[in-house]
Parts: structure tokens; sequence; C-alpha cells
């Protein structure tokens, strides 16, 4: 019996050992389930991070694309206005220029008339003179050359 009971006690410590493997493995894929599932559950918090960043920079863009919009519309509207501002600067200039004209031409008018009256006036003197002296128009001195009345 002694071959019996040496076989017995090696079938029961192998199957010890095999158990032992067995909760050895056993422990060892429940250890890589619960690192699958933190790393699953950490791949999760990724996801909804980056949904929410995608959120946000759907925002951010939206917003921008709004802002672009207002300063196009302001620079168009400044471009309205400085031509608006131009074309009252060229209406003003052209204003002043008439203006200039028409004073310049008042001031020739009155330059003109006021040199014909002193002409009138010269002449209404020399013709006094010419009719208040003996001597005949005919035997009056003309004026010295270079001499300027």
């Amino acid at each position: 019996m002694l071959i019996a009971e040496l076989a017995t006690w090696i079938s029961a410590g192998l199957a010890i050992v095999a158990v032992g493997l067995a909760a050895w493995q056993l422990w060892l894929a429940h250890r890589a389930a619960r690192e699958a599932l933190e790393r699953a559950e950490a791949m999760r918090r990724l996801a909804a991070a980056v949904e929410s960043n995608a959120a946000k920079a759907a925002g951010s863009a939206q917003a921008s694309r709004a802002q672009a919009e207002r300063a196009w519309e302001q620079v168009k509207l400044a471009d309205r206005q400085l031509e608006e501002a131009r074309q009252e600067r060229r209406t003003a200039t052209q204003t002043e220029q008439w203006e200039w004209a028409y004073a310049v031409t008042t001031v020739a008018r009155e330059l003109v008339d006021t040199g014909q009256e002193l002409i009138r006036s010269a002449l209404d003197t020399q013709v006094a003179r010419t009719t208040a002296s003996p001597r005949s128009a005919t035997t009056a001195k003309p004026p010295a050359a270079g001499r300027k009345r």
C-alpha cells in the first residue's frame, strides 16, 4: 500500500498545486479585469472631456464668427463714413473756392469801378482846367514823356 498511498499523496499535492495555480490565474485575471475597467472608466472620462471641449470650441468658433461679422460691419460703416467725410470735404472745398472766386471777382469789380471813377475824376479835373484856362485845347502842351498821371 505504500505506493498507493504515495500516489494518493502525490495526486493530492498536485491537485493542491493545480488549485493554487488556478487561484493565482484567477487573481491575475481579476486584476487584469479591474485594470481594464479602470482604463475604460478613464477613457469614458476623457471622451466626456473631449466632447465638452469640442462643445466649448464650437461655441468659441461661433462667437468668433459673430465677432468677425460685427467687425466687418464696423469696417464697412467706417468706410462709408470716410467716403461721406471725403465728399463733405470736397463739397466744402468747392464752396470755399467758389466763395473766394466770388470775393475776388467782387473786389476786382470794385477796383474797376474805383479805377473808372478815378479816371472820370481826373478827366473832369482836366476838362475843368482846360475850359478855365485862356489857352485853347489845341495849344495845350502834351504831358512830359515818362511822367504818369
